[in-house]
């Protein structure tokens, strides 16, 4: 297994065969776990990578190959979906651009029996980078039936996350804020979009900054309690209760009734 990833990986000053156990545990784990070199060259890939891709090669003969070719070869082996496989160019480039500097985002990749792996990658030290391959299939499902759940819900309907990042949201409670869609308003922060709200002189009777701001003050204060909720009339006439609540993930919900 260490024979390829032994001399590429010493190279780079990563040889795993001086730490046996630690390959052992990474052989264990229910996650594929890749490492590249600065090259993009694969210079280690676990058991369980083997079982998200069961049409490649045995991992020894993987260990050496550019990030280019193993994608290519799971193109070759009817591994990704093929809606995804047609542009073959624009789909590498997506996924090699993972390994640019500051890139965090984890991509979804949708194989071809109907499984969706996601893929994080990180940079090492030294040069390189460790990519982690999971199979979230059963996630991505049933995060699709909530996002159609909330969707077609009569109110306007959102989530936020620990960080108190808008990460799910129906178009209602996008539109309050001026967006498009949805995945437009994805990624602000409550205040980011409270600002907003103000900006676009959303809610009624904030004839100066004095005004403003101590709505702002209430707002923040409903959205941070255990159960909050007040009632807000907007420029338009509309008068709404929200809501907000917490969730177990340490996120919170938020809901807009329409009381007009």
């Amino acid at each position: 297994m260490l024979s390829v990833h032994s001399t590429v990986a010493a190279r780079e000053g990563r040889d795993l065969s001086a730490a046996p156990g630690l390959v052992d545990a990474l052989d264990c784990l229910r996650t594929g776990v890749t490492l590249f070199d600065s090259a993009e060259r694969l210079v280690y890939v676990n058991c369980h990578f083997g079982y998200l891709f069961r049409s490649l090669p045995p991992r020894e003969s993987l260990e050496g190959l550019s990030y280019e070719e193993l994608i290519r070869l799971e193109v070759a082996g009817g591994e990704i979906a093929p809606a995804d496989a047609r542009d073959l160019n624009r789909f590498i480039a997506r996924r090699r651009a993972q390994f640019r500097d500051g890139e965090r985002r984890p991509i979804d990749i949708r194989l071809a029996d109907g499984r969706i792996v996601e893929i994080k990658a990180r940079p090492v030290p030294g040069g390189g980078w460790i990519a982690l391959w999971s199979d979230v299939t059963a996630a991505r499902s049933a995060q699709s039936r909530l996002e159609d759940a909330v969707a077609l819900t009569a109110e306007a309907f959102a989530f936020f996350d620990s960080r108190d990042r808008l990460s799910m949201c129906n178009e209602l409670y996008a539109s309050f804020y001026g967006f498009a869609s949805p995945r437009d308003a994805l990624g602000a922060t409550f205040p980011e979009l409270l600002q907003k709200a103000l900006e676009r002189g959303l809610v009624a009777g904030l004839a100066d900054e004095d005004a403003r701001q101590a709505w702002l003050d209430l707002r923040l204060s409903t959205h941070r309690t255990a159960a909050g909720a007040m009632t807000v009339e907007l420029s338009t006439g509309e008068t709404y209760l929200l809501r907000d609540r917490p969730t177990a993930d340490g996120g919170r919900v938020v809901v807009f009734t329409d009381l007009t």
